[in-house]
């Protein structure tokens, strides 16, 4: 990969989406993934956040989530994503704890939860996952190309972020292709460079 570029990684699912283990880990439980994924990325500077992405079905439990942020090595630098509505019936205690783990919320464009600009670490982590509302097959809840208008409503809300913190962005709207031209849209709108691949490229390290 190019010097500048570095992953994103997602936490395990096995600690966040399957019930009958979510969050009841311990520090060996964790070395696996750390050992063998995080600390090879930290090693060649190709690390960035940590995404932990909880389901829907993980409803507000502070005592629990606090527990697991105990385990985390504090060395990296992570971001939690919600699903379900009730961490956001008292934002201040979520974000309070987010940001006494300095761990960043996660602002999502999706149809259940509003877009939360909160800053509570040294960086802000944003998700555009579509305005679809859930289906039966959950791969469609993704299909989804943002206009040019709805693009532009969160122009304001990326630049005030980034006067105060680093800004990561990933779209998730991706079945059919739909992320990358919708992120080209708005590097265009924020002022940033848009590279597009040469005519009969090859290589995709090429593109960066």
């Amino acid at each position: 990969t190019p010097d500048n570029f570095i992953f994103a990684v997602k936490f395990p699912k096995q600690f966040t989406h399957v019930k009958k283990t979510r969050l009841q880990v311990c520090e060996e439980d964790l070395e696996p993934f750390f050992n063998l994924v995080i600390e090879p990325l930290e090693q060649g500077k190709k690390l960035g956040p940590i995404l932990v992405q909880f389901p829907f079905s993980f409803k507000e439990d502070y005592q629990l989530l606090e527990t697991f942020f105990t385990c985390l090595p504090t060395k990296y630098s992570y971001t939690v994503e919600f699903r379900h509505p009730s961490w956001l019936e008292d934002q201040g205690k979520t974000m309070g704890l987010l940001s006494k783990y300095n761990i960043a919320y996660c602002v999502v464009s999706e149809k259940i939860l509003p877009p939360v600009a909160e800053i509570t670490s040294n960086f802000a982590y944003i998700r555009w996952h579509g305005l679809n509302a859930p289906k039966d097959q959950k791969y469609l809840i993704y299909d989804y190309l943002y206009s040019e208008e709805q693009l532009r409503q969160w122009v304001p809300i990326v630049e005030n972020l980034a006067e105060e913190v680093k800004v990561f962005g990933y779209f998730n709207n991706h079945p059919n292709g739909q992320a990358p031209a919708n992120c080209n849209q708005i590097k265009k709108m924020l002022g940033l460079k848009v590279k597009k691949p040469r005519a009969g490229q090859q290589s995709l390290e090429k593109f960066f």
